[in-house]
C-alpha cells in the first residue's frame, strides 16, 4: 500500500496513454484501493479525453449519492457530476 499511494498522476497518465494508444477505450478503470485519484481525477480526465475512476473514487461517489447528496461535484471528476440511476 505504500508503495501503490505513492504513485503520482503524471505516473496514472503515461499508463493511461499507453493503454489508449493501443486500444479504443470507453472509460479506463484505476485498479488498487491505494491508488489517490480524487484530486487528480478531472484533470487527468481533461487531458486524457476519457473518463477515469477507481474502486474507491466510484465508492465515495456512491456513498454521496445513497445519502441523497446530489450536488454537482464535478471537480472530482465526470462520475461525481452524474446522478445515481433510479430504476
Amino acid at each position: 500500500d505504500t508503495v501503490v499511494s505513492r504513485i503520482t498522476p503524471e505516473s496514472i497518465e503515461r499508463g493511461v496513454r499507453e493503454i489508449i494508444r493501443h486500444a479504443e477505450v470507453d472509460a479506463i478503470f484505476v485498479s488498487c484501493t491505494s491508488v489517490r485519484l480524487l484530486d487528480a481525477c478531472a484533470d487527468l480526465e481533461a487531458r486524457l479525453g476519457i473518463p477515469l475512476t477507481s474502486s474507491n473514487h466510484a465508492m465515495g461517489w456512491h456513498a454521496l449519492r445513497l445519502a441523497g447528496i446530489e450536488d454537482d461535484l464535478s471537480e472530482f471528476g465526470s462520475l461525481y457530476g452524474m446522478a445515481l440511476a433510479q430504476t
